[in-house]
């Protein structure tokens, strides 16, 4: 077992939405003796779990933040810029990847948490309250200055990582695009990654690993694997193989599962239902927005639901705690996620794993991960969003009901799946083992 690894990150443990950075600690808690967190981000309890969930590896870490109200007043200066309610409508209906995050405030935030950051590490490092440091890791781009601060620090070679959970570059590299990539905090931080010995970039089809390649990161640094699964949807896996009854809902129930987001389209399923209630007159089925989202978002998507009248067939539900997702997803029949730069989601591998249908669209990445061979998987081709929307009305229209209840019971029993997907337990020490040379 390796001593201590030292995490600089501007995250914290998600109560809901992606598990990635709760899993990685978690998971790596079982090769380290001791795991310190340099963070960022704030102690807000109603996002983050509590002690109970962290309670078998919260002995091993220990978590410095800068200061709370850092945060807190950037984000209030950052909302009262950026409060314009046309511009909101412009950057909605371009489905922008990310917006541009190079304006003064946030170049001030960003190089202000670094500093802090790398003053707590001097601070440790002076103190002697970490010693034995084996592995630096820069946790998203919030950690990458402060990560290569420390690794100047230390005399001794130390492993120096860098974990990317995906990117928002490509569209933006592949265009050519040099002045506007110049407005991205993620571009000036991928241009330090040469400098690090390993990069693990998540293969959620945003080309992470041809992002990497563009910065000059050799192939042998770059570690690109795809998510893994949470204990607790594995475990309820096992648990439904032997206990699952099909519910008697006789409509066919359908959900997102993200962030509201433009780019992730999940207003697309209401123009869905707006072909299917108002041009087909088909009524048999329910759609369930989950996900946390501005109020703007939540406006957005419940004044369409009103305009077309769907209020009986399409709910906004807002977030869901991760520990309720599995329960969520089996409460449905199939997961739609039709976002626009990648579909390699968390929410559409756990749904796939646990045995609901999914409605996507294809490409060779998901191609990879998902047997598409299965009656419930339905990947249709990037085109028009109102093309894709009416082959979907189509799709959900033309449904047998009996027999797709009939094969979402069959493939939920199963106790084994038959996609390529793997725990973040194994994940992890794949990770480890490259890192390390084992």
């Amino acid at each position: 077992m390796k001593r201590t690894m030292v995490v600089f990150t501007s995250l914290f443990f998600n109560k809901f939405g992606n598990q990635s950075f709760f899993e990685t600690i978690k998971n790596y808690s079982n090769f380290f003796e001791r795991i310190v967190i340099i963070t960022s981000y704030n102690d807000d309890s109603y996002f983050f779990y509590d002690n109970e969930i962290t309670e078998p590896f919260l002995d091993k870490i220990t978590i410095y933040r800068t200061y709370n109200y850092i945060r807190y007043i950037y984000l209030i200066f950052k909302s009262h810029f950026t409060k314009n309610k046309k511009n909101d409508d412009k950057i909605y209906d371009k489905r922008e990847l990310k917006n541009a995050n190079y304006d003064l405030l946030s170049i001030f935030y960003y190089h202000l948490t670094n500093t802090i950051k790398s003053l707590i590490f001097l601070m440790l490092h002076i103190t002697g309250k970490i010693r034995g440091i084996d592995l630096i890791c820069s946790y998203e781009i919030g950690g990458v200055s402060s990560g290569l601060f420390a690794s100047h620090l230390l005399s001794r070679k130390i492993k120096l990582v860098a974990k990317m959970q995906g990117t928002v570059l490509y569209p933006i590299l592949e265009k050519h695009e040099e002045k506007r990539i110049e407005n991205y905090l993620d571009h000036h931080a991928y241009k330090k990654l040469p400098k690090y010995d390993y990069i693990t970039m998540t293969n959620d089809g945003t080309k992470g690993d041809k992002v990497l390649k563009l910065y000059r990161v050799p192939d042998s640094k770059i570690i690109f694997i795809t998510n893994g699964l949470s204990e607790s949807i594995i475990n309820k896996k096992l648990e439904i193989s032997n206990t699952y009854q099909s519910n008697s809902n006789n409509k066919i129930m359908l959900m997102n599962l993200s962030r509201l987001i433009p780019w992730k389209r999940v207003d697309l399923s209401i123009e869905i239902a707006n072909i299917l209630t108002n041009e087909f007159g088909f009524q048999d089925y329910e759609i369930d927005i989950y996900g946390a989202g501005s109020d703007f978002e939540y406006r957005k998507l419940n004044e369409r639901i009103g305009e077309c009248h769907l209020e009986n067939n399409v709910y906004v539900c807002g977030p869901v705690p991760f520990a309720s997702v599995s329960d969520i997803i089996l409460d449905h029949d199939f997961l739609i996620s039709l976002y626009l730069f990648t579909n390699i989601a968390n929410p559409l591998l756990e749904a796939a794993y646990l045995g609901i249908g999914i409605i996507s669209i294809t490409s060779d990445d998901l191609l990879e991960i998902l047997d598409s061979t299965k009656d419930n998987i339905a990947l249709f081709k990037e085109t028009t969003e109102s093309d894709l929307c009416r082959q979907i009305a189509i799709y959900i229209r033309e449904m047998n009901f009996e027999k797709m209840r009939r094969y979402k019971t069959a493939s939920i029993i199963e106790k084994t799946c038959s996609h390529k997907l793997f725990s973040w337990n194994e994940r992890c020490q794949k990770e480890i083992s490259i890192i390390f040379n084992q």
